[in-house]
């Protein structure tokens, strides 16, 4: 069998990194104390934050893979040190959380909850090389910090939050803080490859507004705050105003885009909006933000009076990005497909105008008609 080259081998394509931990980017694990009290203070967490996705790591003292859910209805994972050897499979089942509670007895997380209980002195000891990133402190029975503990703290202990497991209301509003303050940010997307068949030359162009659509439109994302990226086809040309973000799936359209532009970057939240749409306006915009849901896949919009939502003006959250490709991966190539199959918010308008599309010279002259009516 023929070698392959080192140095060849190590000349993959280098693809930006989803931030995460273990499981999940948004994980903690609970440890110091027994773990009926470590599962009981996820399940006040969970319920905590209703309108969230959680999942609940711990270990399964029979040696079985097994996924049941918590009396909140939130889905519970239990692993053995077999499925955890499987580091991106863990991760991939996790995806569609929104956090992730660990019993840090058994497993380790890259932020930690711990409970002072004098009962479990020798148990948190074992474990304080795992508690670099302490966010919370949680007290029971009005137990002092132990010495070694405030110790490896050092000085950073003046500044996490100590809570007595009973203040129940305390410290699940501090973890609310915690997880709000790691909302993903928004990157607008335009969506303008140059393909317009129908249209007969590149829709990204068309002037509604005094200058090329594409321009008018990162101009509107930019100007509300959101930093902006063009996207286009490789051959087309771009712009020196906006940064461009060439297709890496190319032959693949909107879909092709937007994968790419998660491939770029897997830590924002992309709102997309494509080049075709003439009466997207700021007030659309801020509906789709108010009105945002990041336990979803997605928050897109539709007409009130139509079957199916829009997905070019879409906000596609981070755990879009697996979905994308394991929807493409079973032949799927079409963003709206993905709406339709995927857990997502839909926002209904009852101006269908705002998201109607022009592809074609005769719908082109409809609509600068309609906006030249307006500006009268």
């Amino acid at each position: 069998m023929e070698k392959v080259n080192s140095n060849e081998h190590n000349k993959h394509p280098k693809l930006a990194q989803a931030v995460t931990g273990h499981f999940h980017k948004n994980e903690w694990s609970i440890l110091g104390t027994d773990c009926t009290t470590i599962k009981s203070i996820s399940e006040t967490l969970t319920l905590s934050q209703s309108k969230l996705k959680a999942i609940y790591v711990d270990a399964d003292h029979d040696d079985e893979n097994t996924t049941f859910y918590s009396k909140s209805g939130k889905m519970m994972v239990n692993c053995n040190f077999h499925m955890l050897n499987d580091e991106y499979g863990i991760q991939m089942q996790c995806n569609e959380a929104d956090f992730v509670l660990v019993n840090g007895n058994h497993y380790r997380a890259s932020k930690q909850i711990i409970v002072v209980d004098k009962e479990k002195e020798g148990s948190l000891l074992r474990r304080i090389s795992d508690c670099n990133n302490v966010e919370m402190i949680l007290v029971k029975n009005n137990t002092e910090l132990f010495p070694f503990l405030k110790s490896m703290l050092g000085e950073n202990a003046t500044n996490i939050p100590v809570y007595d497991i009973d203040d129940v209301k305390g410290y699940t509003d501090y973890f609310a803080k915690q997880f709000n303050e790691r909302r993903p940010e928004v990157t607008a997307l335009i969506l303008a490859g140059g393909e317009s068949k129908r249209m007969g030359e590149d829709k990204s162009q068309m002037d509604y507004h005094g200058m090329p659509h594409e321009l008018y439109t990162a101009k509107l994302t930019s100007d509300m705050g959101f930093k902006t990226i063009i996207s286009k086809q490789e051959g087309y040309k771009g712009t020196q105003e906006y940064p461009i973000l060439r297709d890496k799936l190319t032959g693949m359209g909107p879909f092709g885009a937007i994968c790419s532009a998660m491939m770029y970057n897997p830590n924002t939240a992309w709102l997309v909006i494509s080049c075709d749409l003439p009466f997207v306006n700021k007030e659309l915009i801020n509906t789709l933000i108010k009105n945002r849901d990041i336990s979803k896949f997605a928050t897109t919009v539709k007409a009130i009076n139509k079957e199916f939502p829009e997905p070019l003006i879409t906000i596609y959250e981070p755990k879009a990005y697996q979905r994308f490709l394991e929807l493409m991966s079973r032949g799927v190539s079409c963003p709206r497909k993905v709406i339709i199959n995927s857990d997502v918010k839909v926002v209904e308008l009852e101006d269908e105008r705002l998201i109607q599309n022009v592809n074609t010279p005769e719908e082109y002259k409809d609509a600068l008609n309609d906006i030249g009516n307006e500006t009268e």
